[in-house]
């Protein structure tokens, strides 16, 4: 199906701290695998005093039950971002007793941790040396995924010369819009958990 860069995080003249690639089919599966560089991330996101495992972890988390927001008016929009930050850190903090499972980069299997929500899942591996990885899945059952290393170019993307988010703005403008896919999937939601997201503290 259709590959795309679908988000980087960095900030400018610098390199990136991380960097999502997509994978859509008609099916319509939707995958987001999420690449961030241990040293980047830790310095970045965890002030370079600790490891950032939990907080790649949330950011996992949050990504897979916001990108299908709805549409909100203030305030209600700010109770509910506080809602879904404070649900995704509760979540990444207890990353290690999530779900165990076994994925593969380039054929040598490593160890990783998914948390489900309804028909969507999330994970993540500290078995990349130097690296956490994570992936974000849509209508896909099995965690169990084989990971290859590739080339901006397999994406649309040079890597290799300076860009920013325009530059990124122009290659989502011929692909599938990600949010839109997220939407529809959340319609499929089951209706407990629907309902036990709106309860939480603050939302």
């Amino acid at each position: 199906g259709a590959q795309w860069v679908e988000l980087f995080q960095g900030e400018g003249g610098k390199p990136v701290w991380s960097v999502a690639l997509a994978h859509h089919t008609d099916d319509p599966t939707l995958v987001l695998v999420t690449t961030a560089p241990r040293e980047r991330w830790d310095r970045r996101m965890a002030g370079g005093e600790q490891p950032g495992a939990t907080e790649f972890a949330s950011d996992l988390v949050r990504v897979l039950i916001d990108m299908g927001r709805a549409e909100f008016e203030d305030p209600e929009r700010s109770q509910y971002n506080r809602a879904v930050w404070s649900f995704a850190q509760e979540q990444g903090k207890a990353w290690e007793s999530w779900d165990k499972t076994q994925w593969s980069l380039d054929g040598h299997a490593i160890p990783a941790r998914t948390w489900r929500f309804a028909h969507f899942w999330t994970g993540m591996t500290l078995g990349v040396p130097d690296h956490y990885v994570g992936v974000t899945a849509f209508d896909l059952e099995d965690p169990g995924v084989d990971l290859v290393e590739v080339s901006g170019s397999d994406y649309g993307f040079d890597f290799t010369v300076p860009f920013g988010i325009r530059g990124l703005e122009v290659e989502h403008a011929g692909q599938p819009d990600t949010s839109e896919i997220f939407r529809s999937q959340s319609r499929h939601l089951d209706h407990d958990r629907v309902l036990a997201f709106q309860d939480l503290p603050g939302s």
